[in-house]
């Protein structure tokens, strides 16, 4: 039986035919949508490379003018006094037996809650400390 016939068979009454000729038809059916499918997908492929490639189109540079910040330095030279000062205190010297020589800002953005439970699991490994006991 031909192709086309099988699957106009199909369309109307499937037990009329063969379990050879179902197989035959089911099969197919099978690749056909499988075959569609496939086209599909390509053509969102393609829709999608396509629309990748025109937003990704190189834009004009802007100039970013950076302007000095006075108070910025004052701030600067306090930051390095607070620091020296703790080093001093928890090394037990004085300010002058210190020199600082770079300072870098740490890029840790975690949160105050994140902290406190590092500092808890820090505790709890190393014997125990409570942090939350009033001297």
């Amino acid at each position: 039986m031909n192709l086309t016939k099988l699957l106009d068979v199909m369309k109307n009454d499937i037990t009329s035919l063969t379990r050879s000729e179902q197989l035959i038809a089911s099969l197919v059916v099978t690749l056909l949508s499988m075959i569609i499918v496939f086209v599909v997908l390509m053509i969102i492929m393609a829709a999608v490379k396509m629309m990748t490639k025109s937003s990704s189109k190189p834009k004009k540079e802007e100039q970013i003018i950076v302007k000095e910040d006075v108070k910025q330095d004052k701030d600067d030279k306090a930051i390095v006094a607070v620091i020296s000062s703790a080093v001093a205190c928890a090394l037990n010297t004085t300010t002058n037996n210190i020199v600082i020589k770079k300072i870098k800002k740490s890029e840790n953005n975690d949160s105050a809650w994140s902290k406190l439970g590092r500092i808890e699991q820090m505790s709890s490994m190393l014997g125990g400390y409570e942090y939350d006991k009033k001297i």
